[in-house]
C-alpha cells in the first residue's frame, strides 16, 4: 500500500477533517505512520531490511563507525584481509572481558579476531597493520515516507493495513483526542488490540519464513 492509500484508510476512521491535506494536524497521519514503521523495525527482524554494507578499519584505533543505515543485529562480518569470517563477540561487557586494556591499547596489532557492536561503532581486535575492509551483514533502518507514492519499507504487503493503519489510529486517539481524562479511551483500546494482534501474526509468520529459509540452507 502507498502513503496515500493507508492516509486513505486512517481517514475514513478518524472521520475528523482537521487530519486532512488543508487540516490543522494534516502531517499527524504521516507521522504516526512512520512512527509505526520504525518501531515494528526495532521489535522484529523483517527480512526485506536485512543488508550488507562494508567499512574500513583504521590502523590505530580499534573502532570504526558502522554504516549510516545499521540499525541491529549484526548477523555475520567477512574481513576481505583474510578472506574468511571474524567472530561476533555479541556483549561488550564480554569483549572488553576478552581484551581488557588491549581496547585502548594501540599496539596490541594483527590480524582481526573478534568484532563487536556498541551504539555506532564496531569494535575490533586485535588491530590490523594495514587497513582491513570488513563487510558487515545486518539489519537496517527502514526509509521513512515521505511522497504520496511510498510504501512502507520493510513491512510485508498483507501486514500493512491492520499493523500501520491500526498504530496510527490508536496513536492519534491516544494523544490527540482520547486523553483518558474524561475516561474511557474506547477507540484507543480498540486500534491498540488491533496493532497488537497484527503484531503477533507477523511475527509467527516472520519466523516460519525463517525456519524455512534455515532447512533450505541445510538441505
Amino acid at each position: 500500500m502507498t502513503y496515500k492509500e493507508l492516509k486513505r484508510r486512517v481517514l475514513a476512521f478518524l472521520q475528523d477533517p482537521s487530519y486532512e491535506d488543508s487540516g490543522l494536524y494534516s502531517g499527524e497521519i504521516l507521522i504516526k505512520l512512520n512512527k509505526g514503521i520504525n518501531q515494528v523495525a526495532k521489535e522484529i527482524l523483517l527480512n526485506d531490511l536485512f543488508a550488507n554494507d562494508t567499512v574500513t578499519t583504521s590502523t590505530s584505533e580499534g573502532k570504526v563507525a558502522v554504516p549510516a543505515n545499521y540499525s541491529k543485529h549484526l548477523t555475520k562480518c567477512f574481513s576481505a584481509a583474510q578472506e574468511q569470517e571474524v567472530e561476533i563477540i555479541k556483549s561488550f561487557p564480554a569483549f572488553v572481558d576478552r581484551y581488557g586494556y588491549k581496547i585502548i591499547d594501540e599496539s596490541y596489532e594483527g590480524n582481526i579476531v573478534h568484532v563487536c557492536v556498541l551504539q555506532n561503532n564496531i569494535y575490533y581486535q586485535p588491530i590490523p597493520t594495514s587497513a582491513d575492509t570488513l563487510t558487515l551483514y545486518y539489519y537496517r533502518k527502514p526509509t521513512d515516507m515521505a511522497a504520496d507514492t511510498d510504501e512502507p519499507d520493510g513491512i510485508p504487503d498483507e501486514s500493512q493495513d491492520d499493523l500501520l493503519v491500526s498504530f496510527a489510529c490508536k496513536e492519534i486517539y491516544g494523544d490527540m483526542i482520547e486523553d483518558g481524562i474524561e475516561g474511557a479511551r474506547a477507540n484507543f483500546d480498540f486500534f491498540n488490540a488491533k496493532f497488537e494482534n497484527a503484531k503477533a501474526d507477523l511475527i509467527s509468520n516472520n519466523a516460519i519464513q525463517h525456519e524455512v529459509k534455515r532447512r533450505s540452507v541445510r538441505a
